[in-house]
């Protein structure tokens, strides 16, 4: 009940914000991010939206100067990895926005307030970043401990990202993997649904149904705690682990197939609403 409690205040909340941030640099397409939130960062989730290229960055929203960080500054709060020089602004309804990754910072040190499109300086590589990467741009709710997909609270961006489903596997309980490609019989019981991660690409959501009835959707809408790590919500809260058990597979869904034909259809989502669905006829034993 609490995590429903928490989904319904967070489309509330949502529902009045949309669109509440604009982007923090310009010229942004789709070869513009280097990583998106909620895909495999080392042993955890990107926090972060992770641009591509260096260029100069702008306040997405206004709000409070709340700190800024400096070089080499240690790991606080949500900052799961080092972002070098930040700026961390604070807004209205208890959410801040964070520039991380900062080669140059251009804001004056008694500067109290920032308005949108302020220039604040220039992304570059003073955090820590396997190969090239620019601005890491994160919004947290404060209320909710919670931090936020920023792609849910910008203006949509104009090209389609279409995710691609391959590989498709289902592990059982004592670890025995079939692979859906050649394996159509299975024996009944309940199931870890994965595919083959993308590196480049990442579902917004993904949904599984079987036999015409939707039985769980992962989504990366936003990322809690649980138990102190961070976690995505399905029908329960998936950490990392449980979403990249290994390098190259990606959490579908749980599943519990009943002896029978069961016809599995798979969807992801982007997070501008293209689709990609897939479909699987299972003989269960």
């Amino acid at each position: 009940m609490k995590k429903c409690a928490f989904l319904i205040t967070f489309l509330i909340l949502t529902n009045f914000a949309i669109f509440a941030f604009t982007w923090p640099q310009s010229d942004v397409t789709e070869n513009s991010f280097a990583n998106y939130f909620g895909q495999k960062r080392g042993d955890s989730f990107c926090n972060s939206l992770v641009f591509q290229v260096p260029t100069e960055v702008v306040v997405a929203e206004e709000g409070a100067v709340l700190v800024v960080i400096g070089e080499n500054s240690g790991e606080m709060g949500w900052f799961a990895s080092p972002l070098g020089n930040s700026l961390i602004l604070a807004h209205d309804d208890e959410m801040i926005s964070v520039y991380g990754n900062m080669q140059t910072m251009d804001i004056d040190s008694s500067a109290k307030y920032l308005q949108t499109g302020r220039l604040v300086g220039t992304s570059g590589d003073s955090g820590w970043h396997n190969g090239q990467s620019g601005l890491e741009f994160q919004i947290i709710d404060t209320q909710k401990d919670a931090t936020i997909n920023p792609l849910l609270l910008m203006p949509q961006i104009g090209f389609t990202q279409r995710i691609r489903i391959q590989g498709v596997s289902a592990v059982s309980r004592d670890g025995t993997e079939y692979d859906l490609r050649v394996r159509r019989t299975v024996p009944a019981g309940r199931y870890s649904l994965y595919f083959h991660r993308n590196e480049t690409e990442h579902p917004y959501s993904t949904t599984v149904s079987i036999n015409g009835a939707a039985v769980e959707t992962v989504t990366f809408d936003v990322l809690t705690k649980d138990k102190n790590m961070l976690s995505v919500s399905g029908k329960r809260l998936f950490t990392a682990k449980d979403v990249y058990p290994k390098e190259q597979k990606q959490l579908l869904a749980e599943i519990s197939l009943a002896q029978g034909r069961n016809t599995i259809n798979i969807s992801a989502k982007s997070i501008n609403g293209t689709e990609t669905s897939l479909t699987y006829i299972l003989d269960v034993r």
